[in-house]
């Protein structure tokens, strides 16, 4: 077998002394040999005798090869099929790929929009408003990088970011950057939350919000660049292809393991709370179940707990491990869209600030159209300044809920 494989490189390596204008020589990767290609486009190979295409290497504009070989298809495959369901496998590969990326477009138009609407209505501004932004943001960094990672998969486009090492692995780093942000201020928000709950009735000390910021971008920031330091030294690949599979990678993991655990814990108490508060109130036991059901439910998107399952191995068993894939392509990429309709678009002082933006908006438009419209937009202005800013708990979600001291008022406008 390596005879065979050492005439293949052979042959390769003397097609790559003929001389070609305008192309990329052939080359070999290591894997594949790759044919003579035209500057700025894609070359594709086979993964194996029995399959299409699905391997590409791009042919940069100056002639040279990318030195990123996108293997992604030819892993997926190789996972989990079979010569008989090599086409199926292929496809449904690359349904998970438009899935993700889909899902992370969507995501990233609604969060945008919540955090726009929550920066521009200052009636809303508060710790608790201020913890919601900087989660969206996290959101919006985390899929918008994998937006631009997906994007030339997706549309066959150059892979501008591989044809630099250095920009390559940026990228990759601040991946997993954002990665790990993003789980830490759903920590942020699962402590806040058993702050105003718990603590705060026996304690009524207010926690600084710089050590908001510290756990959520400081913490993941020193990770994220412990472990790109010891990617520089310990793998020597261009743009550390395959660094989910390495032992490194529990630099990453195990930090947003230990995020989920703690989240996990206050959700158990957070969910007690609500129990004992339903079982208060005099209603029906099916009610009762409804309402902790809901309450739950909002609590473990919202804590991020449902990414739990995506740390465990995949199944032997092929049609688990579809179901498993095609769960962890949607769930995650389209939490984005539930926390913000959660946190936004479900909020009542949001709703409220907008119909009140909304109606401003109106009589300023019949003000400007009577005599009498300087006077009145003066008098109208003035008295919407005026008014207290006040941050209060009527959001419809689990961490809009009232502080312990009143256990017969938490949570009365969402999840009863």
């Amino acid at each position: 077998m390596e005879d065979m494989m050492d005439v293949y490189n052979n042959s390769c390596l003397k097609a790559s002394q003929v001389n070609y204008d305008l192309h990329c020589p052939p080359f070999h990767d290591g894997i594949f040999c790759w044919p003579a290609t035209l500057i700025n486009t894609t070359a594709y190979h086979n993964c194996s005798e029995t399959i299409r295409l699905l391997a590409d290497k791009h042919c940069l504009h100056n002639g040279q090869w990318d030195e990123f070989t996108n293997y992604f298809l030819c892993d997926e495959e190789a996972e989990n099929s079979t010569h008989d369901h090599n086409a199926i496998a292929t496809r449904n590969a690359m349904n998970l790929l438009y899935i993700m990326f889909t899902g992370c477009s969507i995501s990233l138009v609604v969060l945008v929009i919540s955090l726009i609407i929550f920066q521009r209505l200052k009636s809303l501004q508060c710790p608790r408003t201020s913890i919601h932004k900087h989660l969206i943001a996290s959101f919006i960094l985390r899929f918008l990088i994998v937006f631009v990672s997906f994007e030339p998969f997706v549309f066959d486009h150059a892979k501008w970011y591989r044809s630099e090492n250095w920009m390559c692995r940026s990228l990759v780093t601040l991946e997993q950057f954002s990665y790990l942000a993003n789980f830490f201020w759903m920590l942020v928000e699962g402590l806040y939350l058993h702050l105003i709950l718990v603590l705060r009735p026996l304690n009524n000390d207010r926690v600084p919000f710089l050590w908001y910021y510290f756990i959520g971008w400081v913490i993941p920031l020193v990770i994220a660049v412990a472990w790109a330091i010891v990617m520089h030294f310990e793998h020597h690949d261009p743009c550390w292809r395959g660094h989910s599979k390495l032992i490194y990678i529990y630099i990453i993991y195990a930090p947003i393991m230990c995020a989920l655990v703690v989240n996990l814990m206050i959700l158990v108490n957070l969910v007690r709370i609500i129990v004992v508060k339903i079982c208060n109130k005099q209603t029906t036991g099916q009610s009762k179940i409804c309402r902790t059901i809901k309450s739950t439910f909002i609590l473990v998107i919202l804590l991020g707990i449902i990414n739990l399952l995506f740390f465990t191995k995949d199944s032997v068993d092929h049609e688990t491990v579809k179901i498993y894939r095609y769960m962890s392509a949607v769930l995650p990429t389209f939490q984005g869209i539930f926390v913000a309709v959660i946190y936004c678009g479900m909020n009542t002082e949001v709703r409220r600030a907008i119909r009140k933006r909304w109606s401003r908006f109106l009589d300023s438009r019949t003000i400007n159209g009577s005599v009498n419209k300087g006077r009145s937009s003066r008098t109208s202005a003035t008295t919407f300044i005026s008014r207290p800013r006040q941050c209060n708990n009527s959001e419809p979600v689990v961490m809009e809920m009232k502080p312990l001291n009143d256990i017969n008022a938490v949570g009365d406008t969402a999840l009863t």
